[in-house]
């Protein structure tokens, strides 16, 4: 059994909890759920328990088993992430703090000559020595947070097809490293009495090197999966966009047909004499006219190919679309195929939410416009509203009110596809102004 010291708690074990974690959810996307509250008391639940676990009576090791444990229950309750984000968060946590350890305890011992034995008995430098990787672990979170170098798998991924299988090789791949480390950490724990002799460093180096080689393969190979993983998403949106291209083709083939016989209507009316009829006629004409002129002025093909694929879908289905752009989008960062999903994916909710309504309420809308250095878009539509108590989880991934044949994964996708580039997404729900989904994207 290894008692932890009450001050090796409080000046040690609580914090690394608290930056190993921070550094673990802000790694995996999962930043906005972090606080300093929450970190605080993940920190000290998980040392006092720590402290207990350490009394029991097991072999070395066993105690970061239950240690686990803990942590996964822990990240659940007070995080609230699913067994799934907990299992990858605990476990890529550990790999990372047992391969910070070996590092430093090889680097520590091999400049001063305090064994691994000696660092674990003396309370000081028990608290002192883990002050070195862990201000290194600190800092690095704090670039990840600021610059948003994120690995945010855990959210980013909807294909059905690498939903369930990434995050289990991920995980299979974490713990086989975290075996490795555990392993070498072991090495160094049960080298009592050993000097800096050449034969001690040749062993020591040469589990190090081990150690590392083995890790950097597993991540190789984590990457590479992501990125197949990544380009079946990307093939996804691409064949979205080829579909509202399809789409676009066909409207402007019907519209090309509607021309004659708009034509034959308006000499049908000045033959006629019917000049206040054919006015009417011509005013309605030209007010489809310059909702078509306006997607041509949003100066984004991609953009506007997706606005004319869908005014056709709402004509087929009956629904009043409204366009109302007042900017071009020639400055926009976000690439064409994202922003296209982004939008995609808030319209069609919108047209799903009214297809089957009331006529009066089958209307929805669509708002562009510029501010300083951001670009807002802004969806309506009038009814039904959302209840109060789903608006927060509205973004969630799985999350649907429209029954089991919505997958609830187009909302959750443009809110990640959204931030992913810096912006913020939000709903409000009122009976004033009806559901409004706005989309604010930087430069």
């Amino acid at each position: 059994m290894d008692k932890m010291p009450i001050l090796s708690i409080l000046l040690q074990s609580i914090p690394e909890a608290m930056i190993i974690n921070f550094l673990t959810l802000t790694l995996y996307g999962l930043h906005k759920k972090i606080t300093v509250k929450k970190l605080a008391v993940l920190g000290v639940v998980s040392g006092i328990l720590s402290y207990f676990v350490r009394m029991l009576p097991y072999p070395f090791g066993f105690h970061a088993l239950i240690q686990l444990f803990i942590l996964i229950i822990l990240l659940s309750i007070i995080f609230r992430l699913g067994l799934r984000k907990s299992l990858l968060v605990s476990i890529t946590g550990l790999v990372i703090l047992a391969v910070a350890e070996t590092i430093f305890g090889v680097i520590v011992s091999l400049i001063t000559g305090i064994s691994f034995q000696e660092m674990l008995a003396d309370q000081w430098l028990r608290i002192i020595i883990p002050w070195f990787h862990l201000s290194i672990l600190l800092l690095t979170s704090l670039i990840i947070y600021k610059k948003g170098f994120l690995l945010g798998f855990l959210d980013n991924i909807e294909s059905k097809k690498t939903k369930g299988f990434i995050p289990l090789v991920i995980l299979i791949a974490l713990s086989i490293a975290y075996i490795f480390a555990f392993l070498a950490i072991y090495t160094l724990v049960t080298s009592v009495g050993q000097t800096l002799t050449v034969s001690f460093n040749v062993r020591l180096i040469v589990t190090f090197v081990l150690v590392i080689g083995i890790i950097l393969f597993l991540i190789l190979m984590v990457k590479k999966l992501l990125f197949l993983a990544e380009m079946e998403v990307t093939i996804d949106s691409q064949q979205s966009l080829i579909n509202n291209l399809n789409n676009l083709f066909v409207s402007i083939k019907t519209q090309r047909h509607d021309f004659i016989h708009h034509i034959q209507v308006i000499y049908s009316l000045l033959e006629t004499n019917q000049q206040e009829e054919c006015k009417e006629y011509l005013n309605n004409l030209l007010g489809e006219v310059k909702e078509i002129n306006e997607v041509v002025t949003v100066n984004n093909p991609a953009v506007g190919a997706l606005l004319r694929a869908k005014k056709a879908v709402a004509a087929a289905k009956n629904i009043d679309f409204a366009l109302h752009i007042d900017c071009k989008l020639d400055n926009t960062r976000v690439p064409p195929l994202h922003l296209v999903t982004i939008l995609a994916n808030l319209i069609d909710n919108s047209f799903e939410a009214v297809e089957d309504l009331e006529p009066d309420y089958r209307r929805c809308s669509l708002t562009i416009k510029q501010f300083s250095s951001i670009y807002v878009f802004e969806v309506n539509n009038y009814r039904p509203l959302i209840a109060e108590e789903d608006l927060p989880k509205i973004f969630g991934e799985g999350f649907s009110n429209k029954g089991n044949l919505h997958s609830g994964l187009g909302l959750a996708t443009a809110k990640k596809l959204t931030e992913k580039y810096k912006g913020e997404i939000g709903v409000t729900s009122n009976e004033e102004k009806g559901i409004t989904f706005t989309v604010a994207l930087p430069f």
